[in-house]
């Protein structure tokens, strides 16, 4: 089965490879697989997809209802991640523009629903950290810690991927080094693989503390 402890290693040493491998692939690459709607940001589309699965298989196979409230909340958080990477549904309509070096362009901003996102969004992360409060989550966290399971490695990784995919877009004052000879279309691709490996990274962790609680209620 893929669910087992020796997979989880492999997808943590496959983000490793990537963060190696960052600015040689971003080299040789097509930049046409850095574009919206490209290879690299479908990948990262059907991994969000298949956290969003995951989860749902977790909440349904899982008999601890306080467990069953902890994946409620992982599903909404893929879920949201995945409309984010579809630009809220932008990506999905013809692009306004198409750069021949950096792709299509969807904004969101013509989006005839787009005034409603933002609220609809903080309600969901509103919901979330509800959740989280009075279901006493914490203890999750502070379980998984004391089992020696949680997925610190994991959570460093896919900060670090966030990082990676904010500096490739020059955003919050960061900038990616050493990119003087890369071209607008090769830092894009970086960018979107920065967000692979924190999407990657952050599924890595799921299937981490899904092993950790089938584990813990084998014991029980």
């Amino acid at each position: 089965m893929f669910i087992a402890d020796k997979n989880v290693n492999r997808l943590r040493i496959l983000t490793i490879l990537i963060y190696l491998l960052l600015y040689p692939v971003a080299w040789y690459f097509p930049v046409q697989w850095g574009w919206e709607n490209g290879i690299i940001e479908n990948t990262q589309l059907i991994l969000c997809f298949i956290g969003f699965l995951f989860a749902s298989y977790a909440l349904y196979i899982e008999k601890n209802s306080n467990l069953r409230w902890f994946w409620s909340m992982i599903i909404a958080i893929w879920f949201i991640m995945f409309w984010r990477e579809l630009s809220w549904g932008a990506c999905l309509y013809p692009p306004t523009i198409i750069d021949p070096e950096t792709g299509g362009k969807y904004p969101s901003s013509l989006l005839w629903y787009k005034p409603i996102i933002h609220p609809l969004l903080w309600l969901v992360l509103g919901a979330i950290a509800l959740v989280f409060l009075i279901t006493k989550q914490y203890r999750t966290i502070i379980l998984l810690w004391r089992e020696k399971h949680f997925p610190l490695i994991e959570f460093v990784f896919a900060v670090l991927g966030a990082i990676i995919s904010t500096a490739a877009e020059e955003h919050m004052h960061l900038s990616l080094p050493f990119v003087s000879d890369y071209t607008e279309g090769q830092i894009q691709i970086m960018e979107e693989l920065g967000e692979l490996t924190m999407y990657l990274a952050l599924f890595t962790a799921q299937l981490r503390v899904y092993l950790t609680f089938k584990k813990i209620s084998k014991t029980h």
